[in-house]
Parts: C-alpha cells; structure tokens; sequence
C-alpha cells in the first residue's frame, strides 16, 4: 500500500521530466549569454591594447572572439526562446527559417575556418618567421578572414534552403546532418591540426636552441595559447560528433544540452586564457578598473 502511495503516475514523472528539461534548457541559455557578455567586453579590450595595433595576429584574436560572441549570442537566444512555442510559431515561415537556420550555423561553423587560417599565421610566424612580415598571406590577413564569413554564410544559406524548400529523402535524413558536419566542420579541424602540429615541433626545437629572448618570446606565447584552445575547441568537436551519433541512433538527443554546456564554457575560455598568458591585458584591466599598476609589467605580451 505505501509502494503504490508513493509511487509516481505518468504524468507525473512526464511533469518532472519536462521541468528539468526547462530547467536544463534555462540554464544553457543563462551560460551562453554570460559568454555573449564577457566576450563582448574582451573584444572592447582587444581593439583598445596598445600592444596589438598594427599585429597582424589581432586579426586573428579579434576573429576568434567574433566567432565566440557569433556562437554564445545566437544559442543564447535560441535555447531561451526554445521552451516557449510562440518562437518556433513565430519562424514557421520559410523564409525565416532559412534564415534562422543560416544564422545558427554560421555560428556553429565559422570558428572552424577561422581556426584554420589563424594556424597558417601561426606556422608562418613560427616556422618562417624570417618572411613573416613579408608574406602576402599576412598582409591580406583580414581579407582571408572576410572571405571566410562570406564563404561559410553563402554555403549554411544552400544548406538552409536545401533543408526547408527541397523535399528531398536523403536531404531529410540524419546522415545528411551527419555528413555536413563531417565535412565542413572536420576537414578544416584536420587541416588546422596538422597545421599545428608542425608548429608544435618547431617550438620544441626553438625551446631547445634556448632561442626564447625577445620577439621569439612573444610568439611563443601566443602560439601556445592559440594551440590551448584549438585543443579546446577540437574536444567540443568531437563531443558533438559523439552526441549526435548518441542520438541518430537512440533518438535521445539529451546528451546534445551536455554538449552545448561545454560550448558554452569553451567561448569563455578564449577570454580567461587569453587574460592569463598576456601580461599587456592584464594591465589594461587594472587601469580601467582603477588598480595600481605593477611597474615590472611591461606591455609585451
């Protein structure tokens, strides 16, 4: 008799279920708008350091918080909108569909082509370092990044427009998800990884020549921090990949909320990294907040 007391309806667990998943959902949001704001002031103090004015590498930051502010504030707005079904009435239309979907995966793309050109001006910086400053590449840096965005916007419009106007069986199917990710987010990685593993090997080289003094110093500095969150980012790549073969093949796609929770705290480590390798960004902070600077900071990075 006390079993059956106890003992919780369907509805009631189904009540449970859905309030977690609220609640699950709330606090994604929450996570990703935190990092919608915190990269938003990390960008503000980006374009104000001194330090970077005239580095071709700020291209390079700048770009990645951009991908980062992309990410955070698109998902921040989808999953605190995606309890409420007035936001999904509301984009029932193709047209907005296509262009919230365009919207959302270009935020979930472009980070993989900007991580890829960033690790060429990274290999030429490390591994030819000599014809760095002149090398066309470098020179054309932001031009290599516009082309980017334009690229990965016009090829997520097809796959919008492809998704919501062709009716098509094998457009419609997971693998076709699957195969997308597969090849416009993984191919970059691969080639962005070898990329970075040459430029691994050369500072190992560099460390044992003891050539660490000066300008060297520097960029090894920055491409230890570019290579910490390359690996950060390629972990929540294949933490992607796993949840959505998890849930193409048990159709629970629970673990994807998981996934996006550590989304959400990689587009904040891009910052707080960021903050902690560069001496010139942290002495920024304490004069804007009005603390006594250490004189031994210089502005080197």
């Amino acid at each position: 008799m006390e079993n059956s007391t106890n003992a919780s309806t369907p509805a009631e667990q189904t009540e449970r279920s859905l309030e977690c998943i609220e609640f699950l959902l709330s606090a994604i949001s929450i996570f990703y708008g935190l990092a919608f704001f915190i990269n938003i002031f990390h960008l503000f103090v980006l374009m104000a350091l001194r330090s970077l004015k005239g580095v071709p590498y700020r291209a390079v930051l700048i770009n990645l918080t951009l991908s980062d502010i992309a990410i955070s504030g698109s998902m921040a707005i989808y999953y605190s909108c995606l309890p409420y079904f007035g936001f999904i009435n509301f984009f029932g239309q193709s047209a907005q569909r296509i262009v919230l979907n365009s919207v959302i995966n270009l935020a979930n793309y472009i980070g993989y082509y900007v991580f890829a050109i960033g690790s060429v001006e990274k290999y030429k910086a490390i591994c030819q370092a000599l014809t760095y400053n002149t090398s066309k590449f470098i020179s054309n840096l932001p031009i290599s990044f516009g082309a980017a965005w334009i690229l990965v916007l016009l090829v997520t419009l097809v796959k919008a427009v492809l998704e919501v106007k062709v009716q098509s069986p094998y457009i419609q199917t997971p693998w076709f998800q699957v195969a997308f990710l597969l090849t416009f987010a993984l191919t970059p990685s691969l080639f962005s990884a070898r990329i970075l593993v040459k430029v691994y090997n050369e500072l190992r080289k560099m460390h044992n020549r003891s050539e660490t003094a000066g300008q060297d110093q520097q960029t090894k500095k920055a491409t230890t921090y570019f290579i910490t969150i390359f690996i950060l980012f390629t972990v929540a790549l294949l933490i992607n990949i796993i949840a959505l073969a998890v849930g193409y093949s048990t159709g629970n796609f629970m673990i994807m909320r998981f996934y996006h929770i550590f989304k959400s705290f990689y587009t904040v480590s891009n910052t707080f990294i960021y903050g902690w390798r560069s001496k010139s960004y942290r002495r920024y902070l304490r004069q804007m907040f009005g603390c006594r600077c250490d004189p031994s900071v210089s502005n080197a990075d």
